[in-house]
């Protein structure tokens, strides 16, 4: 069994490797992109998600689950597709369906180990990247839903300055190796 330690280490090599064969400089976006979702990254390979893992979140707790569907219940929305982006262990999608057993539930994860981990929760899991899903307008009825979202999707890093009462866009951010 391979230590976090020694996963850590390799996960380094990795992204040191990544950088430099893109000449030493790359986005932000590119460089969490790959660390995240790289075949080697962490949400693929390294992630340990629940007590005892690397975090815990809201969202494996059945009452967090339980307020949503009340949530969506009052909306008028239970029952309907639920979609859900970036689905982690299966918790969420497990409590839920509790709930709300005739729903169609669909998770999606880029990440192969935590899809098969979603799969035992029923409803359906697709292995892939959300962007890539190509969903048609209308196509889902219901709701889409990520608990995590905002702290788990690479983004590009602007600096934001404020000229004249005007906020403009005016560098991107980069990570480099520096030859290291």
């Amino acid at each position: 069994m391979v230590s976090m330690m020694e996963s850590q280490k390799a996960n380094l090599e990795n992204m040191v490797r990544f950088v430099s064969s893109n000449a030493g400089s790359v986005r932000f976006d590119q460089y969490m992109e790959e660390h995240l979702y790289g075949e080697n990254g962490y949400y693929r390979k390294i992630v340990e998600i629940g007590p005892g893992g690397d975090f815990i979140t809201e969202a494996m707790r059945p009452e967090f689950a339980h307020l949503i569907f009340l949530y969506l219940q009052q909306q008028g929305l239970s029952g309907k597709d639920f979609l859900e982006l970036g689905s982690g262990t299966g918790a969420f999608k497990r409590n839920y369906l509790r709930h709300s057993p005739a729903t169609n539930y669909i998770s999606v994860d880029i990440s192969e180990k935590l899809a098969s981990m979603q799969a035992k929760s029923g409803g359906e899991v697709i292995v892939g990247d959300a962007v890539a899903l190509d969903l048609e307008s209308d196509s889902i009825d219901g709701v889409i839903f990520s608990n995590e979202l905002i702290d788990a999707v690479p983004c590009r890093v602007f600096r934001l300055t404020r000229e004249d009462g005007r906020i403009r866009i005016n560098e991107e951010g980069y990570v480099g190796t520096e030859g290291n």
